[in-house]
């Protein structure tokens, strides 16, 4: 919650947050409802909101041993790291900025 939250990652639709492009080092909850081994990804929420959460997208060269090491794991809590990337979320009146963490590195995975 509060890297989301955080002056770092406060911006417009269309403006690249500061927070962006940096590697950040967050912790959370394994949210076993949206592991995605098929499109790399795996959520972790905020472990006293689950309301704030965040993806971390896996590199394809570590995927299997990411995923295996996860596996069976929702609702531990975990500790990532990872380079953050932004992106536009546009609904029917307004847009904010989303971010995920891109993971490149088993090791980033702390149980």
């Amino acid at each position: 919650k509060e890297f989301l939250k955080s002056d770092n990652c406060d911006t417009k639709c269309g403006l690249q947050a500061s927070c962006e492009g940096k590697t950040v080092r967050l912790k959370g909850i394994i949210d076993e409802d949206n592991i995605n081994e098929q499109n790399g990804t795996f959520r972790i929420t905020d472990e006293d909101d689950e309301n704030y959460y965040i993806d971390i997208a896996v590199d394809d060269g570590i995927s299997e041993e990411i995923f295996s090491k996860i596996k069976d794991k929702g609702g531990m809590p975990v500790k990532t790291e990872g380079v953050a990337e932004g992106f536009d979320m546009p609904t029917n009146f307004t847009c904010k900025r989303g971010f995920f963490l891109k993971a490149s590195d088993a090791s980033e995975i702390i149980f």
